[in-house]
């Protein structure tokens, strides 16, 4: 954000604009968020060989501290960008679709834009929120608290099924989540178990995504499939406060972004889907499905 102009009693010689200010690079905050996005991809139940493969990738940067030193977070934030692009180097792929979830908008974003040559097409998977949105902020900030209560954590069987509950309700096979539940908690010499992100890393997390500079989706000149979730959290009448929270901070936050994309992504489809959560990707699978098919099969004339 630029410095404010202000008003002057007496004239004085113009001075230059000051240059937007940068986030500052905070060491364990970037790390955090690699590691996460190695477990993260290497959970990926689309592409698993190329998951587990950029999970490698990245953990060995991770010992080799290529994430240990930058000038700022946008410096950071390119480096991930160029690891992307590195990956597709390694394994031969001179062009590809890019599929973003969540923070991974950033990604897909940053390598359509500058390296329009490597990319065919984007998905947004619920990931067209702008980390740099001031207003991302606050709306992460109004969360109503909604932390698992202690009897979750007594056993693996009570967090497989206290989670399947919360966050995946209505879902008719569970095998398709127990590993990726299962890779959220570590199980205790007693049995018991604790998550496996503390909230001092997820708090570096939020941190290193509310760092990222600002998307250019101006620059972005690819066919882009964008979905978005309707609802933040998996029920929305579970509670007053999460049906508050829905309706005065998430739906608003959601119409800007969407009315934004609109704007400012040429020619992206926007899909809705009714109901879902950020997890649609199992609970709304068909739907998602049958959306994506049918953007990859319009699109093919554009990307040959």
């Amino acid at each position: 954000m630029s410095a404010p102009l202000l008003a002057q009693a007496a004239p004085v010689p113009a001075a230059d604009t000051a240059a937007p200010a940068k986030a500052p690079f905070v060491k364990a905050d970037a790390e955090a968020a690699v590691r996460d996005l190695a477990n993260a991809v290497e959970e990926n139940y689309l592409f698993p060989e190329y998951g587990r493969k950029y999970a490698i990738f990245l953990r060995a940067n991770l010992a080799a501290g290529k994430y240990s030193d930058f000038a700022d977070a946008e410096s950071f934030a390119r480096q991930v960008t160029e690891d992307l692009r590195g990956l597709m180097d390694a394994l031969g792929i001179v062009r590809a679709d890019l599929a973003g979830s969540s923070a991974g908008g950033n990604e897909v974003t940053a390598m359509a834009a500058r390296y329009p040559q490597r990319v065919n097409r984007i998905i947004y998977l619920d990931a067209a929120y702008d980390g740099a949105d001031p207003d991302l902020r606050a709306v992460i900030a109004a969360r109503p608290n909604v932390a698992p209560p202690d009897s979750a954590f007594a056993s693996l069987n009570a967090w497989l099924a206290y989670d399947r509950a919360a966050r995946f309700p209505g879902l008719r096979d569970a095998r398709r989540i127990e590993g990726y539940q299962r890779a959220k908690v570590v199980i205790q010499p007693d049995g018991r178990v604790k998550e496996r992100l503390s909230k001092d890393i997820r708090d570096a997390l939020y941190a290193a995504l509310l760092s990222n500079p600002p998307r250019d989706y101006g620059k972005v000149r690819c066919p882009a499939l964008v979905i978005y979730a309707q609802h933040y959290y998996p029920s929305p009448d579970q509670s007053a406060a999460i049906r508050a929270y829905e309706q005065n901070s998430w739906a608003p936050f959601q119409k800007k972004s969407i009315e934004r994309i609109r704007r400012e992504l040429a020619g992206a489809e926007v899909v809705q889907v009714p109901g879902a959560h950020g997890n649609f990707l199992f609970l709304s699978r068909q739907r998602v499905v049958e959306v994506i098919d049918r953007f990859l099969a319009r699109t093919a004339a554009a990307v040959k």
